[in-house]
């Protein structure tokens, strides 16, 4: 006996109706024709809106819908679709504004050397009455130094060798 036939979505592929394992194949073909779909608004690239909680539980739900139908997809797909998100994400932090204490401290720099910075036009500002507010994209970040030596405890034993190098040598005060 043949079995029933019904259309998902796509007219295009039908599948017979009781068949659990072709249901799992074609939701992972759903999941990897998902990538950029425009017409889904969790998936647009871009989207300057997405917050890290939104995209911390976006992936967190994927990663589960794919371990749960244990899923082969393919990577670079993946990664893409992980890679905007997360460009969204960092597009949507950039825009905030901050404050000038808030930036200040961000930034690494003093409130006047900012203050400054704006004067000269080096750094744009928006201003709310007297207030200053700086986008987090925009700031500059003040260098840390990583590459310092620490300096050396005081070593007797060296410190005595130097002196006594000096004097043999024809030291001043010998």
């Amino acid at each position: 006996m043949l079995a029933r036939t019904t259309t998902t979505g796509n007219p295009r592929k039908s599948r017979p109706k009781n068949l659990g394992k072709l249901d799992g194949i074609l939701e992972i073909q759903r999941l990897e024709d998902q990538v950029y779909d425009t017409s889904r608004p969790d998936s647009a690239p871009g989207d300057a809106a997405v917050t890290r909680e939104e995209f911390t539980t976006r992936w967190h739900g994927r990663r589960d819908e794919l371990a749960r139908l244990g899923a082969q997809v393919d990577g670079a797909k993946l990664c893409d679709e992980v890679l905007a998100d997360f460009d969204a994400v960092t597009a949507a932090e950039d825009n905030e504004l901050i404050t000038l204490q808030g930036a200040a401290e961000r930034s690494g720099y003093h409130k006047d050397h900012l203050r400054r910075l704006v004067r000269q036009g080096k750094l744009p500002v928006t201003r709310r009455g007297r207030r200053l507010l700086f986008r987090l994209g925009d700031l500059p970040r003040k260098p840390r130094i990583i590459d310092v030596q620490p300096l050396r405890a005081y070593d007797p034993i060296a410190d005595a060798r130097r002196v006594a190098t000096r004097r043999n040598e024809g030291g001043s005060h010998g």
